[in-house]
This record gives C-alpha cells, structure tokens and sequence, in this order.
C-alpha cells in the first residue's frame, strides 16, 4: 500500500508545476476544485481495485464523501486505511477503530458510522449506524449530504 507523506505531495505538487511550466501553462490558474479532484483522484481511486464494475455515481459519492473528510474535518491520510473497496478513518494514528467506514457493494455504498445518532432522512439503516446509498440515490444523496457531513462530525467527535 502506498502512504504519501507530506514531502511525497509536495514532490508531486513541484513536478506539476514544472509540467505546466513545460506545456507553457504557468500563468495560467487553476481552480482550487481542480486541484481538490486531481488529490482526491490520486489518493482514493489509486486504491479502488476496478472501479470501474461501479457507477460514476457512487463513485462521485464515495469521492464526496472523502473529500469532506480530508478537505473539510482535515483527516490526515495517515488516518485513513485505503481498501480494494473503500476506506476506513481513525480519529487519531495512534487509534484503531475506525469513525466511519465506507464500502462499496454491488448495490451501492455501505457507509458505518461510529457513535451517532444522527439520521439522513433518505436512506435505509441495516443497523443503527449503517446506511446504504444505493447506485441510483445520487440525487437523495445530495439533497441530505448536509445531514451526513454533520453525522460525520458527531461520529467524529464521540
């Protein structure tokens, strides 16, 4: 399994920037969205073993929901253990358990998380802290993702 460490970004950042310097693209910005797609790319779908057998759309969802972990509650990617089929997060390096587990299925995404009560309104629980998001609930999933981020945090923080 491949870890990045701060210097390994920094690296890849640096040899971007010589790329577009090459391509004549320096003075040119790039969006911050950008930039958050092409890490979030790099550090969560280099893990996935073929991600291509799911849907763009749960894939766009196990990558937002990745995205607010790392971007948003700023989880290190020394917290996160990356698997064939998604990825779990500590609360610190030094805990095992994991906060919130996500998983991806035949059906969909199976997110667990740790410790809430905190409820999306659109999504079936298997047990108390077991949603699934099925591949065809994108728009349900946008629509409550702000109940999610804050079930995330709750889980975080308990």
């Amino acid at each position: 399994m491949l870890r990045l460490t701060s210097a390994d970004k920094h690296t890849i950042f640096r040899f971007s920037d010589y790329c577009r310097k090459e391509l004549g693209l320096w003075d040119k910005n790039i969006e911050a969205e950008i930039l958050e797609d092409i890490v979030l790319d790099g550090e969560l779908f280099y893990h996935l073993q073929e991600e291509e057998h799911f849907s763009p759309d749960i894939l766009g969802t196990l990558k937002d929901i990745y995205g607010f972990l790392v971007f948003n509650l700023s989880i290190p990617l020394q917290q996160v253990t990356f698997g064939a089929d998604g990825f779990e997060v500590s609360r610190s390096d030094n805990e095992k358990e994991p906060f919130v587990k996500c998983k991806l299925t035949d059906e969909g995404l199976v997110v667990t998380l740790k410790n809430t009560s905190h409820k999306l309104k659109h999504f079936k629980y298997d047990h108390a802290n077991t949603l699934r998001i099925g591949n065809k609930d994108r728009t349900k999933f946008l629509e409550d993702f702000a109940n999610l981020k804050k079930a995330l945090i709750l889980s975080k923080n308990s």
